[in-house]
């Protein structure tokens, strides 16, 4: 924090090799904004392990998926220490969901995640259902790490929306991370 400039937050980002201000509108959601509990994949299971073969507590298995965990030292995965959630497709439209409550009426959110494909023919999307105006992102076709984001609109009344993260086919598997609204 750069007390002489406002409480202004400073990040050091490794892959410009400086530091950069982080303000409200910066895509990195913080641990006080983020709206989705254990984004990050890194919360002990209550045991002081990390879950190994089931979907965090806060999120819900859409249809057959099954999950594993993986770690990376990648860069491009920003928070914590790397740990990222593997969801297999078993039978076609498999992944997880996260539930928002309590959303704001006639609002805008962002909603940002980051994946990779086991293999370039997998495909992985985030939409969303019960807002206004919702949103859909597929991964471009590609193994290397990327960013999916959209947004959508509550409408005047107050919303409950479902984020879904899914794959297409039968045997995708997507590596979701950094998952933030």
């Amino acid at each position: 924090v750069d007390s002489n400039a406002g409480n202004r937050l400073w990040v050091y980002d490794g892959g410009s090799d400086a530091f950069e201000l982080v303000g409200v509108e910066d895509e990195i959601p913080s641990v006080s904004r983020n709206l989705v509990y254990n984004g990050n994949f890194e919360a002990l299971d209550g045991s002081g392990n990390l879950a190994t073969t089931t979907i965090p507590a806060g999120f819900s298995v859409i249809d057959a998926a099954t999950f594993d965990y993986g770690t990376s030292a990648d860069p491009d995965l920003r928070w914590g220490d790397g740990t990222y959630l593997i969801a297999t497709d078993v039978d076609g439209s498999d992944g997880f969901s996260v539930v928002l409550t309590n959303l704001a009426a006639s609002t805008t959110y962002k909603v940002i995640a980051r994946v990779a494909e086991e293999d370039a023919s997998d495909v992985c999307t985030v939409t969303t259902t019960g807002a206004a105006a919702n949103m859909t992102s597929a991964a471009s076709a590609g193994i290397a790490w990327q960013t999916l984001s959209g947004t959508f609109t509550t409408a005047s009344a107050l919303d409950t929306v479902t984020v879904t993260f899914v794959s297409t086919a039968a045997g995708d598997i997507c590596n979701w991370d950094n998952i933030g609204v």
